[in-house]
């Protein structure tokens, strides 16, 4: 039995689950269902320094609600790979915040913003909470079936840097002895 509901929520296929599809929700038994594809996956992210094109340490791989502070990794353009199994795929779609940057590859290396033989494109973003969701396909221009997407969270937090710092005491050194001197250390 086929039972059909008004929704305006679109999802994908799940085996033995509602799907939900054009704004209508039907039950779907689980010989029509289709599969989540076990054979490509994303199995990591990596933050990518996109001036030097180089994994960043400590970021290899991108742990989750990882916070990046500009001011610690040297740079402020990024990029962030997606590590894949097996390393070669049909192709890897990228979200951010289920809205802009989205992007399709096609190519190794898996980038978010792209590359160009192997040059990074990079991503300045602002401060603020992100969530990426990264999903592999089979074929190329996400086309194929739909491996597990992996999302992961991360927060850019510059605040390191916009913090002032200030001067909470001298101490007066002697230079002959090189230590403090009398009644001027406090």
């Amino acid at each position: 039995m086929i039972r059909w509901l008004l929704n305006r929520t679109v999802n994908r296929v799940v085996t033995g689950v509602s799907i939900l599809t054009m704004g209508l929700q039907a039950f779907v038994p689980a010989s029509f269902a289709t599969k989540v594809d076990t054979t490509v996956q994303v199995v990591s992210l990596t933050l990518i320094n996109a001036e030097t094109n180089l994994p960043i340490p400590g970021f290899d791989p991108l742990p989750n609600n990882a916070e990046i502070d500009y001011s610690q990794i040297g740079t402020q353009k990024i990029s962030i790979r997606a590590n894949t199994s097996p390393a070669q795929v049909g192709s890897v779609f990228f979200q951010v915040n289920n809205d802009r940057p989205r992007r399709t590859e096609n190519e190794v290396p898996y980038a978010l913003k792209g590359d160009d033989n192997g040059n990074y494109r990079g991503w300045s973003p602002r401060e603020g909470r992100y969530e990426i969701a990264v999903t592999p396909y089979s074929k190329r221009r996400k086309r194929g079936s739909a491996g597990a997407t992996f999302t992961q969270t991360f927060t850019i937090d510059n605040s390191a840097s916009n913090k002032k710092q200030k001067v909470l005491n001298f101490t007066l050194i002697n230079a002959d002895t090189n230590s403090p001197s009398e009644g001027y250390d406090p």
